[in-house]
Parts: C-alpha cells; sequence; structure tokens
C-alpha cells in the first residue's frame, strides 16, 4: 500500500493506481445500485399480489441503504476527482490514508494505514451488498408466505372435497 511507501515518487505512482482501481469501482458500484433501485422499485410497485407489510418495510430500508450508496459513490468519486488533480493532492489523499511526509527510506516512521479511512471508502461496497441482501431476504418472505398461504388453501380445499363426497 502506499502509505508505507518512503520513496515520494514510488508512493505517487502507487497513489495513481489506487485512485484509478477506485474511480471504476466507484462507477461500477453507482450503475449496479442503479440497477438494483430499479429492482427495489419494481418490486414495491407489484400490483398483482399482496405484499406483507414487514416485506414492504424490508424493502424499504433497501432502497434506503442503495440510494445511500449511490449518494456515497458518487460523493467519493467527486472528491477523488477534485482533489488528485496535481501531485500535492496525491500527496494529501497520501496523509489522509496515513502517510507520515517525515518518513525516509530507511525508516517510514509512524506511517500506518488508517482504518477508518479503508472503512469510509469501503463505504459504497458494502451499502450495495446490504441492500441486495435485503431484497433477497423481502423476496423470500414473500416468495414463502405465497407457498405457505397456496399449500394452506389446497389442503382446505382436499378436506372440503372429501367432506363434501
Amino acid at each position: 500500500m502506499f502509505v508505507k511507501e518512503p520513496d515520494e515518487a514510488t508512493r505517487r505512482t502507487s497513489a495513481k493506481e489506487w485512485r484509478e482501481a477506485k474511480l471504476a469501482e466507484l462507477n461500477y458500484v453507482g450503475i449496479t445500485s442503479a440497477l438494483v433501485t430499479s429492482a427495489f422499485a419494481s418490486a414495491i410497485g407489484w400490483q398483482t399480489i399482496t405484499i406483507l407489510s414487514y416485506v414492504m418495510g424490508i424493502w424499504f430500508a433497501g432502497l434506503v441503504l442503495v440510494l445511500t450508496s449511490i449518494y456515497i459513490a458518487s460523493s467519493q468519486s467527486i472528491t477523488l476527482h477534485r482533489l488528485t488533480k496535481s501531485n500535492a493532492g496525491i500527496d494529501r489523499l497520501c496523509v489522509f490514508f496515513g502517510h507520515n511526509l517525515n518518513a525516509t527510506p530507511g525508516n517510514t516512521g509512524n506511517s500506518r494505514l488508517r482504518k477508518s479511512q479503508v472503512l469510509v471508502w469501503q463505504m459504497p461496497v458494502m451499502l450495495l451488498n446490504l441492500s441486495i441482501t435485503v431484497f433477497l431476504l423481502g423476496l423470500i418472505c414473500q416468495v414463502l408466505n405465497s407457498y405457505t398461504k397456496t399449500r394452506n388453501t389446497v389442503e382446505v380445499n382436499r378436506i372440503y372435497f372429501h367432506i363434501v363426497e
């Protein structure tokens, strides 16, 4: 990771590579989040079935998660573009992640990756994954409920027709 790299040129090159990879990831998250949002909106708008109230709540919670993911991904993308236009911005990015500016080639000083920064930069992906999981959970609940109702109806009909005969 570029945080522990004492050589300025190597650190900047590594940071630029990380920046490009992160921008590609954020772009992918933004597109995928938009698709997941449309899946939530379509599922919430189903008119042909009765959606359980708790499934509706689960899906609205997932919708909030995926919209937050889109917001954070676009915000981080804009921040990376604006922050890293120059070498000074790349150096500042390294400092945000925990690089000690006083590090020398033989001694990295107290350069340590900040876990809070890792968490913040992974937030869009985590929220996207959580929203997909929440969508599937709601879908499973809805399908199982429909299956249970259908099965109970079949059992009731079988008993009714057996009594009538």
